[in-house]
């Protein structure tokens, strides 16, 4: 039982790792984008890693950028 608990906590917390990184390179990237041009949008890829779209899409919307091309 604690072997299990562990790895679904492991992968739950690598997922949130990789999330919160996409999360805040989005804002750096807006924040930057914003200085020189506050009018300016940030678009991002479609390109995501296995069963995870809807929450790198939840990502990078928190970092202030919009997901691009998402239906294809």
């Amino acid at each position: 039982m604690a072997a299990s608990l562990r790895l679904v906590w492991k992968t739950a917390q690598n997922l949130m790792d990789y999330l919160s990184g996409i999360a805040m390179a989005m804002a750096d990237m807006v924040t930057a984008a914003r200085r020189a041009n506050p009018e300016i949008g940030i678009a991002c890829s479609r390109k995501n890693f296995p069963s995870t779209k809807s929450c790198q899409i939840k990502s990078v919307l928190c970092g202030g950028a919009n997901p691009r091309r998402l239906g294809l």
